[in-house]
């Protein structure tokens, strides 16, 4: 029965993730519409990342405390307020504080969402389980700036705003009926008190290694601003031409994360882990590089079509950590921690733009993704040692 969780969490990702992302991928030039530099912008989104880490420690505990079910469902509407007051600013201070608001919540929402998903199928079935969610995630991330750059045509970003309020009460109201909770059914049925004492903490501090670099990579290109403000100051883009180089790039992204998921679970996760952060990269790295056209636009299409082996892998590798009750407050715990160490990559990557030029932050990226991989065979997860990979 609680297999169909991962249905359920699927096609209402779609829904949402359609929403957001015709506008989502924008805020960096909103923010610059608005009156922000780009330090401030850079600024802004170290904020945006140290915000949903915070909360991630919140939010685990509360799904171990009072379901998984509860955390995935209820944040919701704390996003659908933030994101009705994003709608309405007036200047770049008013949209920060807004948007750090839809962080907070999205944040508690997370180690709910990556829990209840974890134990709605067997262990061994857990990459293609985050496999089927990415798929709709990167269908959601094709379509959604395809559909932002045709609605820009006849609105303004605002309106699009409004669109995601109104989806986003339908998606909650959806898994509120439809999801069932998977606490107390999956794992141990030891009390919370006792359940710390299942945590293997060698492999948590040696996962927390890994998962910071990845984080402060992730920050640096897919989850920062860089790629839009490279696109639209370097390469002359606007809004809509934006949109639809995103569009193209998680267009190829639908075909990767259904392999990725089932190649991972036998492969292991972290082999995938290591080859899909060095692809994406030297991906990005080459298309900042690169004057245009094809050549520039194969190599955009390849990072991001990476995107989802490395988001699965990182997910498998985290939920598999820990067996039991405490997985929620474990996830929300390596969020927070390594979120907060994290955090200051965006406001890193604008001092590198300033001294090395737009693609500075993409040189330290590719420098990340290097120091992932080394950390990754040094003994790094639970999966490494018991599997051998």
């Amino acid at each position: 029965m609680q297999r169909r969780n991962v249905p359920v969490l699927a096609l209402t990702v779609i829904a949402m993730l359609v929403a957001r992302l015709t506008w989502s991928r924008l805020l960096p030039t909103y923010y610059a519409d608005l009156g922000a530099s780009d330090a401030q912008i850079g600024t802004a989104f170290s904020l945006l990342a140290a915000a949903f880490a915070l909360f991630q420690l919140i939010g685990g505990l509360l799904a171990d405390r009072v379901g998984r079910k509860p955390v995935t469902v209820l944040p919701i509407f704390g996003v659908v307020v933030a994101v009705a007051g994003m709608a309405r600013v007036g200047n770049w201070q008013q949209l920060l504080a807004a948007h750090l608001s839809l962080a907070a919540f999205a944040s508690v929402q997370s180690p709910g969402f990556t829990a209840l998903l974890a134990e709605s199928v067997p262990a061994g079935e857990r990459g293609r389980a985050f496999g089927m969610v990415t798929v709709a995630s990167r269908i959601a991330s094709a379509a959604g700036p395809a559909l932002g750059a045709w609605l820009l045509t006849l609105t303004a970003l605002p309106t699009l705003l409004w669109g995601t309020v109104a989806v986003g009460v339908v998606v909650s109201l959806a898994r509120l009926s439809l999801l069932r909770e998977t606490l107390g059914t999956a794992g141990s049925s030891a009390p919370l008190s006792a359940a710390w004492g299942e945590v293997d903490w060698g492999t948590a501090a040696r996962f927390l290694v890994v998962g910071t670099l990845y984080t402060l990579f992730f920050n640096l290109l897919l989850g920062g601003p860089f790629i839009a403000l490279h696109a639209h100051q370097i390469r002359g883009l606007d809004n809509v031409r934006l949109n639809l180089l995103f569009a193209v790039g998680d267009g190829a992204a639908i075909l990767s994360a259904p392999l990725a998921g089932w190649l991972g679970d036998r492969v292991g996760h972290r082999r995938m882990l290591a080859a899909a952060v060095l692809v994406m990269g030297g991906g990005l790295l080459a298309w900042a590089l690169l004057p245009g056209g094809w050549a520039a636009t194969l190599c955009f299409v390849l990072a991001t079509g990476a995107g989802p082996a490395a988001s699965i892998a990182y997910n498998a590798l985290l939920t598999g950590v820990v067996e039991g009750r405490r997985r929620g407050s474990f996830v929300g715990l390596m969020g927070t921690l390594t979120g907060l160490l994290g955090s200051p990559a965006s406001r890193v990557g604008a001092e590198l733009r300033v001294w090395g030029g737009s693609s500075g932050p993409f040189w330290a990226a590719l420098g990340l993704a290097g120091l992932l991989v080394l950390a990754l065979g040094w003994g790094g997860t639970k999966e490494g040692r018991s599997a051998g990979n």
